[in-house]
């Protein structure tokens, strides 16, 4: 049986150069700038397998609920796109359950530089088993609550660069 996927995509400016935007993110020691938004954990630490970000690189991902997953590097152009792709995820208490239908998340972020501005396009695939279950709480609860997250992600970008 088929995995089914539903996509959204955030368009943006930050007032950051893309490549000092790009740089920024793709470090681990930033990533815990995603704090997450009600079921959605945040990020509390990432344990790199490279010292120098590469494509293939995979990030250990622990998460602010005890939780973990793996991040890989998969397009690594430098100051003007970086994608991921979300997986293994080791979810504990009823999360874990809520989790089950979750396979994978594929996250894409294009820059291009507008001046001392970026124009940003984040997107994210989230990849879940097939079902009419399945397809409704990944539409109308995970969808949501990762968008949000990714709200308060950006806000919290800019922060650390005020």
């Amino acid at each position: 049986m088929k995995n089914q996927e539903t996509s959204f995509i955030m368009n943006f400016t930050l007032p950051i150069e893309a490549k000092e935007l790009f740089t920024f993110v793709a470090r681990p020691e930033n990533m815990v700038l995603y704090t997450g938004c009600f079921l959605i954990p945040g990020i509390k630490n990432v344990v790199s397998s490279d010292s120098v970000r590469k494509v293939g690189t995979i990030d250990a991902v622990s998460n602010t609920d005890g939780s973990s997953h793996d991040a890989r590097t998969v397009i690594l152009d430098f100051g003007s796109r970086y994608s991921l792709y979300l997986d293994n995820f080791q979810m504990i208490g009823f999360k874990s359950k809520l989790a089950t239908p979750i396979i994978a998340f594929k996250e894409d972020w294009i820059l291009t530089p507008d001046g001392q501005s970026t124009h940003v396009k984040r997107s994210i695939d989230i990849v879940y088993k097939r079902g009419l279950l399945n397809t409704l709480f990944v539409k109308y609860f995970i969808t949501p609550q990762l968008y949000f997250s990714f709200l308060k992600h950006h806000q919290n970008i800019v922060k650390a660069f005020a």
